[in-house]
């Protein structure tokens, strides 16, 4: 496994390069690539008990709203007031497309707890992981095998098991390439500021 920007070469710009050397995959649109490929490799899991129970059970038909964060926000806590606008917005959107029970992954503790409060006003189930969010690039070789399944795993399965995914602020790789791995239809993964149809579009 290496860095090596798969998902680039399905791209209008590297349509060539790929038409010379993988004329099999021309077909493969540029947003399940990645996911093809580590569907191939590890193909989708399935969630186990013990990542049943970090996000406290998850019932059998849910939806992924991911709020990214900068890296900084990691650990942090403070103040619900300053999430409850983006946030209302968001499970706005997830009430407009008809999901009840939604699965809210975040950086922030802070943020995480403002979406729960939140959605019990507006009627909607909001589940959040047992565990602290690490960040998968700067703190997965420090975790314990329990750790790195209750701070970021238990979330990556889900996603791959979600209806929806709903990204608010910048698509992520983490979120975004589990849905593909599950070949998530693109009119299911939103812009969760437009509630439009955001990174399968394009963005």
């Amino acid at each position: 496994m290496n860095n090596f920007q798969l998902n680039s070469w399905f791209s209008q710009n590297h349509g060539a390069n790929l038409q010379q050397h993988l004329p099999w995959a021309t077909h493969i649109k540029p947003q399940y690539s990645v996911g093809c490929a580590m569907r191939f490799l590890f193909k989708p899991a399935e969630l186990t008990q013990a990542d049943r129970s970090n996000l406290l059970q998850l019932p059998e038909h849910f939806s992924v709203i991911h709020h990214r964060t900068t890296d900084g926000i990691f650990r942090e806590t403070g103040n619900t007031a300053a999430y409850a606008e983006p946030i209302k917005k968001v499970l706005q959107c997830a009430s407009a497309k008809k999901i009840s029970n939604v699965l809210f992954m975040s950086g922030s503790q802070t943020a995480k707890a403002a979406a729960s409060a939140l959605g019990k006003t507006m009627g909607l189930n909001v589940i959040e992981s047992a565990g602290v969010a690490k960040h998968t690039d700067h703190d997965s070789s420090k975790l314990k095998p329990d750790e790195f399944r209750s701070s970021l795993w238990s979330e990556f399965v889900a996603t791959q098991q979600a209806e929806h995914l709903i990204s608010l602020g910048r698509f992520s790789g983490f979120s975004v390439w589990a849905a593909s791995m599950s070949f998530m239809p693109l009119d299911a993964i939103l812009d969760g500021n437009s509630c439009k149809i955001g990174w399968g579009s394009g963005r």
